[in-house]
């Protein structure tokens, strides 16, 4: 068989080159792979391939499943060779299987059969828009706010929050405040001023003025001791 035709090296860091041979000879395919010997050089399989009514094709895939560890090849190939090892360069060859004559593969064409092979492939953005429009269908009342569904892994927090505010701590610091009877007025920098309570000591005929005072922001009382002669 002498005649013009390309193939497909498929490189062993899984990229494809198209080849172009001017005289195809199987038993010379090795060396177009890039192999000193034919030695453990063969065809591993031959896919069948239908892609339209008029377009059928049969692709040989020839290589060696024996090599150096550093050397395998890494393209991933369609059933039934997914599992299989192999080893450099490999070399895909098309044919009509009608007459089994070798026709041209370009990459056009093998990514079609790849496809074809693979059971053709399912893009990620189909399959969103198709969970969007099932819930397009579903009843507002089976969904969260959120828009998911209520399947009991999306749980929804029914209790209302609360905010403590600021002039309820300081209520509550003021009701705890039992040494003055009479109530505690804020001025407007928010501190508490409790009554003054007067003693007056016998001896020294001295009064002193104990007055305290809450700081809301510090969460403390201040007591503010005077003493001073009667007048």
């Amino acid at each position: 068989m002498s005649n013009s035709v390309q193939v497909i090296i498929v490189n062993k860091n899984a990229t494809t080159t198209p080849y172009q041979i001017k005289n195809y000879d199987e038993n010379k395919l090795f060396k177009k792979c890039g192999f000193k010997s034919c030695n453990g050089f063969n065809c591993f399989t031959t896919w069948t391939v239908e892609i339209t009514d008029d377009e059928k094709y049969m692709v040989r895939l020839y290589g060696k499943k024996s090599g150096k560890a550093t050397s395998e090849n890494k393209y991933e190939f369609p059933p039934p060779v997914d599992n299989l090892l192999l080893f450099g360069n490999v070399v895909l060859v098309a044919f009509t299987p009608s007459n089994d004559k070798v026709v041209n593969l370009t990459p056009e064409l093998w990514k079609r059969i790849e496809k074809k092979l693979f059971g053709g492939f399912e893009t990620l953005e189909t399959t969103e828009q198709e969970e969007i429009d099932e819930l397009d269908d579903v009843s507002p009342s089976l969904k969260t706010k959120c828009g998911y569904l209520k399947d009991g892994f999306v749980v929804e927090d029914s209790k209302p929050k609360t905010k403590l505010k600021r002039d309820t701590v300081a209520k509550v610091k003021r009701d705890k405040v039992k040494e003055s009877k009479s109530k505690p007025a804020e001025n407007e920098d928010g501190v508490v001023a409790i009554v003054v309570v007067s003693t007056k000591k016998t001896n020294s005929k001295k009064r002193s003025n104990k007055t305290k005072t809450i700081l809301p922001e510090k969460k403390e009382i201040l007591l503010i001791e005077e003493d001073y002669d009667d007048i």
